[in-house]
C-alpha cells in the first residue's frame, strides 16, 4: 500500500483528534510531527485514541482493517508512535506482512 496513502489517513486522525484537544495539546498535522510524549504532545490517553482514530480510517477509508494495539506494535512504542512518518511506515510493514493491499492501488 502507498505510504502517502497511509500518512493522509494519519493526518486526518490528527486533525479529528486534535477537534477533542484544548489548543495547547494539539499536534501539527504534519508527517515530520512528533506523536509520543516528552517529545510529542500525546499521552497514553492520547496514543489510544489515536489509534482508534487511524484503525477506524484505514477500515473506512482505504478498506484496510488492522489492529495497532498487537504485541508486534506495543513492544515498539517508542519507536513505532515516534513521529507521523514512523506510523505510517509501520502500518505500511504491517499490511505488507499480511500480503493485504487492502484493495487500494498504488
Amino acid at each position: 500500500m502507498n505510504l502517502d496513502l497511509i500518512t493522509q489517513q494519519i493526518l486526518d486522525a490528527i486533525r479529528d483528534l486534535n477537534d477533542q484537544l484544548p489548543p495547547d495539546g494539539r499536534i501539527e498535522p504534519s508527517p515530520d510531527a512528533a506523536l509520543l510524549a516528552p517529545e510529542g504532545k500525546l499521552d497514553s490517553l492520547g496514543v489510544v485514541n489515536l489509534i482508534l482514530l487511524v484503525e477506524e480510517r484505514m477500515a473506512n477509508r482505504l478498506s484496510t482493517e488492522l489492529s495497532l494495539t498487537d504485541d508486534r506494535t506495543l513492544s515498539q512504542s517508542q519507536a513505532v508512535f515516534r513521529d507521523v512518518t514512523s506510523l505510517a511506515t509501520h502500518i505500511q510493514l504491517l499490511i505488507e506482512s499480511r500480503g493485504n493491499l487492502g484493495g487500494a492501488a498504488e
